[in-house]
């Protein structure tokens, strides 16, 4: 059995410590995440070539017939670990070109969750995240979402979204999430200022984004290789002002974590701290939701810290650190996956 150790130093009641799941990871300011729609390889190619070049990371919105088109070329992108794919249809078709048809219920179901089962086969990509084709759905297609474990949902309302969107499919709620339309902002000025505007009030920013082309411009609301590298220059100059750059499992799986999970945090001797987060109910599936969530502990900065955080109880025998350390002015920030433990030691 394994022998925690105290000693003299041990405490008869552990003392709960103050602690908050941050709103954002690493307790940034606001979100934004980039999709670029449809699948296309080429576009593809330079999209990879930008996040790699800008250390950023973003999302494909890709229709099977798109992808299986370029598989092996796409694999390889994928491969680099700056971009993800997730689901956009399996044909491209408008949802609400089968509607009153007889079949609708199947052809939905090939829709949604075979082309899921293909990107899942090919890419391992995330079943929860969701962007229908020509941002159309209707009652039939959303009513077979969350059943079927679809719980994010980026449509065609022009806004940002808040940090906590409510359940449902009401315009900014998780089914129904705002984004602005790379394509059509008309300068720089635009796109930027809407970087801005989600710092200045703590929003989860949604690019949509079609091609980037290399020299001619085509395609549906295409912006060129020139224009997105300046805008990823600018992304990458508002990291410092607390700017999370994610992918859109990312964003989508910490944001809907924090709203159900809680954290507890406790001495359990002197000098040492355990943290633990987890789930307050059955929502979220945890084989899918995984992504670690930051918490704050008001530990002065004057005291000082080493953080080791384990994803099990092996890892905590075997002591092996899992991620770098993190301070905050006035406080401690650690990541912890839901389900898992961080242990914080405090130098006496």
């Amino acid at each position: 059995m394994f022998n925690r150790g105290y000693g003299s130093e041990h405490m008869h009641g552990h003392i709960p410590v103050p602690a908050e799941i941050t709103p954002i990871y690493n307790d940034q300011k606001a979100i934004c995440t980039i999709i670029s729609d449809d699948g296309y390889y080429e576009s593809g190619k330079q999209l990879d070539k930008l996040c790699s070049r800008h250390g950023l990371e973003a999302t494909i919105a890709g229709a099977v017939k798109i992808v299986d088109q370029h598989l092996i070329g796409w694999k390889q992108i994928i491969s680099h670990g700056n971009l993800e794919i997730v689901n956009h249809s399996y044909s491209h078709q408008r949802f609400d070109s089968f509607s009153g048809k007889d079949d609708e219920e199947e052809l939905l179901r090939h829709e949604l969750l075979d082309s899921r089962d293909y990107l899942k086969q090919h890419f391992d990509s995330p079943g929860f995240c969701f962007v229908p084709p020509e941002n159309n759905m209707t009652i039939a297609a959303d009513r077979m979402l969350l059943p079927n474990g679809i719980h994010a949902v980026r449509q065609g309302f022009n806004s940002d979204n808040p940090l906590s969107p409510a359940e449902g499919g009401n315009l900014l709620q998780w089914r129904n999430l705002g984004k602005h339309d790379i394509g059509g902002a008309t300068s720089a000025e635009d796109r930027n200022h809407w970087v801005d505007e989600a710092l200045a009030n703590g929003r989860w920013l949604i690019e949509m984004w079609h091609d980037v082309c290399q020299s001619e411009m085509t395609g549906f609301h295409p912006i060129s290789v020139d224009d997105a590298d300046a805008h990823m220059r600018y992304l990458v100059s508002k990291k410092n002002d607390g700017l999370w750059v994610a992918k859109f499992s990312h964003a989508a799986a910490y944001l809907k974590e924090r709203q159900h999970c809680s954290v507890q945090a406790e001495y359990i001797d002197k000098t040492t701290i355990e943290v633990s987060v987890d789930f307050t109910d059955d929502v979220l599936p945890r084989q899918e939701f995984t992504f670690p969530l930051t918490v704050k502990l008001p530990i002065s900065k004057a005291k000082q810290m080493k953080t080791k955080k384990y994803s099990s109880l092996l890892d905590r025998i075997l002591g092996r650190k899992t991620h770098a350390d993190n301070q905050a002015s006035g406080c401690i920030l650690v990541n912890v996956k839901p389900g898992s433990k961080a242990i914080v030691y405090l130098e006496p």
